[in-house]
């Protein structure tokens, strides 16, 4: 079978596409839902989900994989923690977090002292110490008489 030739670009059929983007980008009203991007379904459908999910639930499911040690899922329910806490629960979004990132596939000792140095301000003379705090996890009020 012969191979079919596409037809060769056009100069013209180039503008009059440029000017249908930027037709697009001027009259946001007139975007159909079949226009939008994969991002924005994203977006709206972790935003209902998050919406109508417990937080037992998102706590209960995140332990579960961290039992079956299922850290792709686990990744994937850490921004509905940050998303139902809302400032609380500290310790355990410490936890969750340094747990994703301990056991994540691309993770090493600098990328886990460069997420500590980011996150906490903690520097290479008291990396042992507060990987060890993380580890433990003790209560916050006996790490603030901790002395470093």
């Amino acid at each position: 079978m012969p191979k079919k030739e596409k037809p060769p670009i056009r100069r013209k059929n180039v503008e009059k596409a440029l000017e249908l983007f930027k037709k697009a980008k001027k009259d946001p009203k007139s975007k159909s839902n079949s226009s939008s991007t994969h991002h924005d379904v994203v977006g709206k459908t972790k935003r209902s989900i998050a919406t109508s999910v417990l937080p037992y639930s998102v706590v209960s499911e995140m332990r579960s994989c961290l039992m079956r040690h299922d850290w792709i899922n686990l990744q994937r329910l850490f921004p509905f923690l940050l998303d139902i806490s809302n400032g609380h629960n500290q310790t355990l979004i410490w936890r969750y977090a340094f747990t994703i990132m301990f056991h994540s596939p691309m993770s090493d000792m600098q990328r886990l002292g460069e997420f500590l140095n980011q996150c906490v301000g903690c520097t290479a003379e008291n990396f042992d110490f507060m990987v060890n705090q993380l580890c433990t996890l003790q209560n916050p009020s006996d790490i603030k008489n901790t002395k470093l």
